[in-house]
């Protein structure tokens, strides 16, 4: 019973502390607004703490929860950092062009998706 508690305060100290890093991400994030500075942000502080091991509670206040709310471009950034220092060069251009494109495809696709859904709105007058 004793290690069902133990495992059940752990799983709490960690969701604290992924929720406090996601709260203060979104607030840096609402208070800086520009997204590309989130993004290299983002970036900069996931690879300062990808350089050292980090105990997980502080790898999900800082990588999942902080750096996941300020930006989702740091993540990708993490993917490609680690194909890189394990010699997959091949994953890492993979990785970067199918990113890029297929991000950019839906961004495109939804663009154009919202432009025909705001145009048949009955709020569109």
């Amino acid at each position: 019973m004793a290690t069902r508690k133990r495992l059940i305060y752990s799983q709490l100290v960690r969701f604290s502390f992924l929720c406090l890093g996601g709260i203060l991400g979104a607030l840096l994030r609402f208070q800086i607004g520009d997204t590309f500075l989130v993004n290299i942000i983002g970036s900069a502080i996931l690879g300062f703490f990808f350089a050292f091991e980090l105990k997980k509670k502080y790898y999900l206040m800082i990588a999942v929860g902080f750096c996941g709310s300020i930006t989702s471009f740091s993540g990708l950034m993490l993917d490609l950092l680690n194909l890189l220092f394990s010699y997959n060069i091949f994953g890492f251009f993979e990785l970067l062009v199918f990113q890029l494109v297929f991000a950019f495809l839906a961004a495109f696709l939804g663009f154009f998706l919202g432009q025909y859904l705001f145009r048949q709105s009955p709020f569109n007058s």
